[in-house]
């Protein structure tokens, strides 16, 4: 698993960050924000408004608007990657794993809000 700060961390640790109710209600809310208003217009008070919490709270669980992009990033990006994995591993042909694994990746839902998109910023270029 790669970490926000790029680190990789054994799989154990995900207990840590994507087991916590807590922290993937804050991801959800912070990517339909910045899928709606861009990253730019999205303010801490938005995402934890979205969230359904205080913004005080908020920065109990990140230091800042570009920690909680660059950790609902990493955890959207570790959520597709377990998923390509497990449709691929109900099967022993480690060859055919391989090959298939692009495909699965790629059918993976992102889900209304577009998350992939706003995070990659495609959402902003478009509204230039």
């Amino acid at each position: 698993m790669v970490t926000h700060e790029g680190t990789v961390a054994a799989s154990n640790d995900r207990t840590d960050q994507r087991g916590d109710p807590q922290r993937r209600a804050i991801h959800a809310a912070a990517i339909a924000q910045f899928s709606e208003r861009g990253f730019s217009a999205t303010s801490m008070a938005n995402i934890a408004d979205a969230a359904g919490m205080s913004r005080p709270a908020l920065y109990q669980y990140f230091r800042n608007k570009g920690d909680i992009y660059a950790s609902a990033f990493v955890a959207l990006f570790n959520d597709h990657v377990d998923s390509a994995l497990q449709a691929l591993n109900n099967d022993g042909d480690e060859c055919a794993t391989t090959r298939r694994l692009p495909a699965a990746f790629r059918r993976r839902p992102v889900g209304a809000d577009g998350g992939v998109r706003a995070l990659r910023g495609d959402h902003e270029r478009q509204e230039r």
